[in-house]
Formats: structure tokens, C-alpha cells, sequence
């Protein structure tokens, strides 16, 4: 993936992919904090990467669940997870924060997650 950094106040450098909304509407504003950055190369397997997650459901009883049981299946680790209910809708939306080996590791990990009964849809956010 193309990526590039921006450096942050306070948090240090913040890595985007090229195409990243956020990060054009960064370099708008301070185009002399964007620098280059690249992936190190290293033999597949040895690193992770932490990528975010949006799913969409009908909500119900154990869907949480059934999603992280799926994600333990995918030696995927759950770093951080927002929810969302829309009662009216019966939606549900999770936003998760979760490391991936690779990006065919997060492809294959949506289409898995696309099977849970009730999902709707899941991708990288």
C-alpha cells in the first residue's frame, strides 16, 4: 500500500494511506508536515499492523459476540471497539481497531466477516 506520514502535535508521526481523506485535507492545511514513509520490507508473518474496521448489521443477542469469536478464528487482535445502535433501524455499527498480518489478511478477514448472520457489510474504514 502507498502510504505517507503526517506529523502530529503531541502524537507524534501519523501514517495514511495515499488516497486517506483525512490526511489530503491535512497536507491542505499543512502541506509542510506531510513527509514520505514506507513499510519496511520484511519476511511475511513478522509484523502486524493495526487497521480499522467498520462493520454494519442488523442488530441482535450475540452479535458482538459471533464477530469476536471470528476475529479470535483470524488470530486477530481487538485492540479498541466503538459501537452504535440505531433502535429505530435495529443497525448496529461497530468501529474496531484490530491488527492484521497483512492486506490480503484484512480482505479475507471482511469476506469472513460478511458471512456472521446478520452482517451486512464490513470493511476497512
Amino acid at each position: 500500500e502507498e502510504v505517507r506520514g503526517f506529523i502530529t502535535v503531541g502524537r507524534g508521526l501519523s501514517v495514511h494511506r495515499q488516497d486517506c481523506t483525512n490526511l489530503q485535507a491535512l497536507a491542505a492545511q499543512h502541506p509542510e508536515r506531510v513527509v514520505e514513509v514506507s513499510w519496511e520490507a520484511e519476511s511475511p508473518g513478522e509484523r502486524e499492523y493495526i487497521v480499522q474496521l467498520q462493520v454494519e448489521a442488523e442488530d441482535r443477542q450475540g452479535l458482538l459476540r459471533d464477530i469476536s469469536a471470528l476475529m479470535a478464528d483470524e488470530k486477530v487482535s481487538i485492540l479498541g471497539t466503538r459501537s452504535r445502535s440505531d433502535i429505530a433501524r435495529n443497525r448496529a455499527t461497530f468501529q474496531m481497531d484490530v491488527t492484521v498480518a497483512s492486506i490480503e489478511h484484512v480482505t479475507r478477514l471482511c469476506r469472513r466477516l460478511e458471512l456472521v448472520p446478520s452482517v451486512l457489510s464490513a470493511r476497512r474504514a
